[in-house]
């Protein structure tokens, strides 16, 4: 009986053990069925918002889709600041909406990052992306050629601009190593500084006549910008005794009650021993110049108000051949001139 007895207990032991074995194979049947449907799910969600995605950047890529967006410029007042702040929109009407920095902020950038948002009418339902576009960069007008040339009356100064030739004559002792002639086009003519002396060439090809006095500074003149309220100079001095040159900005400013054009700032950008230049760039708010020193070539990057133009460099070197990461692109703000990388044109989408 006693052996009966144990036997039974074995086998009420085993039957408990199968039984609770069996139930857990099937709740782990159960848990792993589960988080296979939850997978499925969750792929296809990936899925279907992948498809929203590419979808999205197909009508934000469509021909002329920006030119007709209904947009917001950030301004100075506002800090320059474009990212965030997207769910503002969501109080907006249904329709699309652009957001975008003004000239200003821009400083005569190449490339610029724009915010999209589409807005489909309900409180918690919209769509916003982040790109970066082309664009179109005006450059200030400038000469093309001149010649100047002396005879024994005075000289006589030719202009080149927009395919058509200008020319001028000036009367009396006027030597041509001292006339400095500034690529800048204003609305009325052509500019000469001529013994500290500004003065216009009309367009009509009416007489020259001297705008005013202006104590220029002895540095040698590598890039002029002449703007309404005065005339930017990019200048270099040189020290005989150092051996380097200060490469500076100096503003001109003009006084409509003086007949006198003072300097008003002296902004430094660099000092370094130059061998040569050449001037790539002249723009609005930058300009862009080659500089070999001491057998090195490197490109100098400066605002017309004396700020880097990107970080807080004005010399940067040549990187061709840079490996960029991913959603990043070689960054070549000049021709042949690869200074690092830059985001791709889509950096940021999200998608409801």
């Amino acid at each position: 009986m006693k052996i009966r007895k144990e036997i039974g207990n074995a086998l009420l032991s085993i039957l408990v053990v199968l039984g609770v074995g069996a139930f857990i194979l099937f709740s782990l049947g159960e848990l792993i069925s589960g988080y296979l449907l939850q997978e499925r799910v969750l792929l296809q969600v990936i899925s279907d918002k992948d498809v929203k995605t590419d979808k999205f950047r197909q009508q934000v890529y469509q021909e002329d889709f920006l030119g007709v967006l209904e947009w917001e410029v950030i301004d100075l007042s506002e800090g320059c600041r474009l990212l965030g702040d997207e769910f503002r929109y969501l109080g907006f009407s249904r329709g699309w909406y652009g957001r975008r920095l003004s000239d200003e902020c821009l400083l005569g950038a190449k490339r610029e990052i724009v915010g999209v948002y589409n807005m489909r009418g309900e409180d918690t339902d919209g769509s916003y992306a982040y790109l970066v576009k082309e664009r179109e960069v005006r450059m200030p007008p400038r000469i093309e050629k001149w010649n100047i040339s002396s005879s024994m009356e005075g000289v006589q100064v030719e202009v080149v601009y927009n395919a058509e030739r200008y020319r001028y004559f000036l009367n009396g002792d006027i030597k041509v190593d001292e006339i400095l002639v500034l690529q800048s086009v204003v609305t009325d003519g052509f500019s000469l500084i001529i013994e500290n002396r500004l003065w216009r060439l009309p367009m009509t090809q009416k007489a020259p006549y001297v705008v005013a006095s202006l104590s220029l500074d002895e540095g040698e003149v590598l890039a002029d910008y002449v703007h309404v309220d005065g005339i930017y100079l990019l200048q270099l001095n040189s020290s005989q005794t150092k051996g380097l040159s200060d490469i500076y900005i100096a503003f001109y400013e003009f006084d409509e009650q003086s007949s006198v054009i003072h300097r008003s700032k002296w902004l430094q950008i660099a000092t370094l021993k130059v061998d040569a230049w050449r001037l790539l760039q002249v723009g609005y708010y930058r300009v862009f110049l080659e500089v070999v020193s001491q057998g090195d070539l490197s490109l100098l990057a400066t605002n017309w108000q004396g700020s880097a133009v990107w970080g807080g460099q004005y010399l940067w070197r040549n990187k061709k051949g840079v490996e960029c990461p991913l959603q990043a692109e070689p960054f070549m703000p000049v021709d042949g001139w690869v200074l690092g990388c830059q985001r791709a044109p889509i950096f940021k989408v999200n998608i409801k």
